[in-house]
């Protein structure tokens, strides 16, 4: 995202930002929808769950770059916070409902992140 002229500085500051907030958030809505019916009512947090965090965290920063330069930092958390519940629901959708194997995450990534983005630009 460095490669713009005016939103450089902006857009990697951004960016800390969001990665950060969204693999938290993104450990807790994984953890919650995929475990939601077992007995025990709790999640291991493992190596899994946290590469599928870091997938989800991609997701949202490819949809951040259809947005750069016209958000704030507080738009972008809302963002993120709307995109990670619908995004983990989806994944869930796609892999236990329907049996999709989706080998390099690139359905449930960079397609979910950029129709995202685009629909949150047209928004």
């Amino acid at each position: 995202m460095t490669f713009l002229r005016r939103f450089s500085f902006s857009s990697v500051s951004f960016n800390f930002l969001i990665a950060a907030f969204v693999v938290e958030w993104a450990i807790l809505v994984h953890g919650y929808v995929f475990e939601w019916n077992t007995i025990t009512k709790s999640f291991p947090v493992t190596v899994k769950i946290l590469l599928q965090a870091d997938f989800i965290c991609a997701s949202v920063l490819i949809s951040f770059g259809a947005v750069l330069g016209k958000t704030n930092p507080a738009q972008l958390v809302v963002l993120a916070l709307i995109e990670v519940v619908i995004q983990v629901w989806n994944e869930y959708i796609g892999t236990v409902l329907f049996c999709v194997y989706d080998a390099g995450e690139s359905i449930f990534v960079h397609v979910f992140g950029a129709y995202f983005g685009l629909a949150v630009s047209y928004a």
